[in-house]
């Protein structure tokens, strides 16, 4: 079930960071003001029955600009291979499209080989490398696609 993050999924989500992201995760607080303040949509895969947070994507936005940022997007090792990224990432685009923007644009680890074929596979385009962008010295691969 996908639905927006509420403050109680604060556990879940930090666990979730945690485990999809283990070398540059976000704290609480970032989680916090991503949840509570910054100006965009935080959506959750919950199982229904339990609430365990599957996965998660945060989708930014700026006044006056036609580009919605995924900013991240995160799925639970043990739920990985199901389609629970290419389904948030879908209804992204769509909440993107109803807010009238135009592209969507993200960077991912260049490492992060799964993550590029998703995004290629559904027209995402390499706009550009930007070293050392991560925490670690990890180098981003910058996409975008025209929705």
């Amino acid at each position: 079930m996908i639905r927006l993050a509420e403050k109680s999924d604060l556990p879940g989500l930090l666990e979730l960071e945690r485990r999809a992201f283990p070398k540059d995760h976000f704290t609480r607080a970032q989680l916090l003001h991503l949840l509570t303040r910054a100006s965009g949509i935080f959506l959750v895969d919950a199982m229904f029955q339990t609430s365990t947070i599957r996965a998660s994507a945060i989708l930014l936005f700026r006044k006056n600009s036609g580009t919605a940022r995924l900013y991240s997007i995160g799925v639970h090792p043990d739920y990985q291979a199901r389609g629970l990224a290419r389904r948030l990432l879908r209804r992204c685009e769509i909440l993107a499209r109803l807010r009238r923007c135009r592209t969507m644009a993200l960077e991912v680890r260049e490492e992060n080989r799964a993550a590029r074929r998703l995004y290629e596979s559904v027209g995402y385009v390499i706009r550009g490398r930007i070293p050392e962008y991560y925490s670690d010295g990890a180098a981003a691969i910058t996409y975008e696609k025209q929705l």
